[in-house]
């Protein structure tokens, strides 16, 4: 049976109505999902950068710094330093952002840190749980270049570049500064620039009886010490420097054993004392230290071997 013309329009009518319904929700939808995941990305980018903290409520300073970089296929990584322990590049296990939440999961230390931004995009406020369950507040702050640097290293005097870029370099600049011929002082601030805070200075020596001692310095008590010698090592013209070296490293670490020779020169060019000067160093990723200076004098029932002097 056909259908009156007033059948065929109100058919058409519903059809174009559904039709263009359709259209309009797939403009919508093609114009939201844009903005919903600008209004993600967005958010994303207010936790990209570096951030620091210190965990609130434990007996030793426990600081974090936290880096969120965005990868060259969009997705998040982060990784994690330590500076306490001095360990970094802490891969971070997972990155989660949603809004003004931030979640790292950070697999190796059985961790994980859940905060919130707040304080105008300045502070990330929240907590660090241990793979235990139990929890430390957290706050994170925008990080500078030395955050990931424990504030015992920050305090040092800052170093010539050449003076620890290698083994030699620092060994050399040690003696350096120790040679005072020609000079006015010591240049202290150099001389702790080699070394680590926790680093010590150990003489050793026999005692009478034929007893083997030794002193333990930290590197503030060696200069403490040694300021009352500086005029009479002036006077003196001494130098102190390296005529042999056997240098060992592995990875970080390194073992110079440099035999030396002291001279005054403002008496003479002949030797007053040789011995060996055992440098322990560490590498940071970026400079060399000293980790420990021990060191032996020669004596005659304890000659330097032949193959410590060519």
């Amino acid at each position: 049976m056909l259908a009156s013309p007033k059948t065929h329009f109100t058919r058409f009518h519903r059809c174009l109505r559904a039709a263009l319904i359709i259209t309009l929700a797939g403009l919508l939808a093609g114009e939201l999902r844009p903005n919903a995941a600008q209004a993600q990305t967005d958010a994303q980018e207010a936790f990209l950068g570096s951030w620091a903290g210190t965990l609130e409520g434990v007996p030793v300073e426990a600081r974090a710094v936290f880096h969120i970089e965005r990868a060259e296929d969009g997705t998040l990584t982060a990784s994690m330093d330590a500076p306490r322990t001095g360990a970094t590049i802490i891969p971070v296990s997972s990155v989660v952002i949603d809004g003004d939440s931030l979640t790292l999961e950070v697999d190796s230390l059985g961790g994980r840190y859940e905060g919130v931004l707040a304080a105008a995009d300045t502070t990330v406020e929240g907590t660090w749980t241990n793979k235990n369950g139990r929890s430390w507040p957290l706050t994170l702050s925008p990080a500078g270049t030395q955050a990931s640097v424990p504030a015992r290293y920050r305090q040092r005097p800052d170093a010539n570049s050449a003076d620890v870029e290698s083994p030699d370099a620092i060994v050399d600049a040690a003696y350096d500064v120790i040679s005072v011929a020609e000079k006015d002082s010591i240049e202290w601030d150099r001389l702790r620039s080699l070394f680590l805070p926790e680093a010590r200075v150990i003489p050793t020596r026999r005692v009478e009886g034929g007893g083997a001692g030794y002193r333990a310095f930290t590197m503030e008590e060696y200069v403490k010490g040694a300021k009352g010698q500086v005029r009479q090592m002036i006077e003196d013209g001494f130098v102190e420097r390296e005529i042999h070296a056997e240098t060992e490293r592995f990875g970080d670490i390194a073992h110079v054993f440099s035999t030396y020779e002291s001279i005054h020169s403002a008496k003479g060019p002949e030797p007053v004392e040789r011995g060996i000067n055992s440098f322990q160093l560490w590498y940071d990723g970026d400079r060399w230290w000293i980790m420990s200076l021990l060191w032996h004098t020669e004596r005659e029932d304890a000659p330097i071997p032949e193959r410590y002097t060519k």
